[in-house]
């Protein structure tokens, strides 16, 4: 190999090699959430779907107690679609879930509304989160909630389905 090709190749080493890191990084990063974002997604509907299931267990007999249905869409392991939470009243809730890898997120959807029932023509306000993906350290992943002053990080899919959970069912 010529002396000229070996200079060159070296100039490129040293110029580019924070940028081939950075690109590498970012692969890496992409990968493992392509592989590992949609289990992390399937566990905390799971959790979520448990956690329903015990608060309504909790209230049942009680003049409180409402249908709370988790609704899912897809044949098959993790939902392709959204997921559907919804409850008529005490409190109302109908907010929906969804997976979306290509950007790296998940966002929630959900409707604020007064204590009772849903009514027909009733004024709704819809709020949106969106949770980033992010990849620790040891290359699992977690979910940030980077808005505001304070920054949430949910390192779990139980921490996230709390977190969802208090935020739809809180009065």
């Amino acid at each position: 190999m010529s002396d000229w090709i070996k200079h060159l190749a070296r100039r490129i080493q040293e110029k580019d090699s924070e940028t081939a890191k950075d690109i590498k990084a970012g692969e890496r990063r992409q990968h493992l959430i392509n592989e590992q974002g949609p289990a992390f997604y399937k566990e905390m509907i799971g959790a979520l779907d448990r956690d329903i299931q015990s608060l309504t267990a909790n209230l049942a007999g009680d003049i409180t107690s409402f249908p709370t249905t988790v609704q899912t869409q897809g044949d098959g392991d993790i939902p392709n679609g959204p997921v559907y939470i919804t409850r008529h009243a005490c409190p109302a809730v109908s907010a929906n879930l969804s997976l979306q890898i290509p950007q790296e997120q998940m966002s929630l959807s959900y409707l604020k509304v007064e204590p009772g029932p849903i009514a027909e023509g009733q004024e709704h306000q819809y709020l949106s989160l969106i949770f980033r993906f992010e990849v620790g350290e040891y290359d699992g992943p977690y979910v940030v909630l980077p808005f505001g002053e304070n920054p949430k990080t949910f390192q779990t899919p139980d921490q996230l389905a709390r977190y969802i959970m208090e935020l739809l069912f809180m009065v």
